[in-house]
């Protein structure tokens, strides 16, 4: 109890020991660090299905608070992340090479036969792989 602040059940409950490099609260359990808000989901409500990861609904990795906290799987968290625009899309990846700009771009350039994958690949420097997954939209979806 001594380490996060027990609020009110809407208010976030932030854990105040260590924290992990994403800003999640951690204890030692012998030699494991474990989550703290996976502690708290354990102790406020049992044992947590295997195949299922505790999520926040406050979007706050620190919050220990039980009624923050709700059950799912990779997919549902990343759902949630994309739906809450927590996720990097696009440009905002920082190892991306393309603008939104260029994908535009290279939607509106590609012609087949005329102005191939390769020479799209060549001008934006990008594999003809990665210039194929955008013009068929497997990549750069958002846009």
């Amino acid at each position: 109890m001594e380490k996060f602040i027990k609020g009110s059940p809407e208010e976030c409950w932030p854990w105040l020991a260590a924290v992990n490099a994403k800003g999640y609260g951690v204890i030692r359990d012998e030699d494991t660090m474990r989550l703290a808000h996976r502690i708290a989901w354990v102790f406020e409500n049992g044992s947590i299905p295997d195949g299922l990861c505790v999520l926040h609904s406050c979007d706050t990795p620190a919050c220990v608070n039980p009624k923050h906290l709700f059950l799912g799987t990779n997919m549902d968290n990343t759902t949630d992340m994309i739906q809450k625009g927590r996720m990097a899309v696009g440009s905002k990846i920082k190892s991306s090479v393309l603008t939104d700009d260029d994908v535009r771009e290279i939607r509106l350039l590609y012609c087949p036969f005329i102005v191939t994958q390769e020479y799209l690949a060549e001008r934006f420097g990008v594999t003809r792989a990665t210039i194929s997954r955008i013009i068929n939209r497997q990549q750069w979806q958002h846009l």
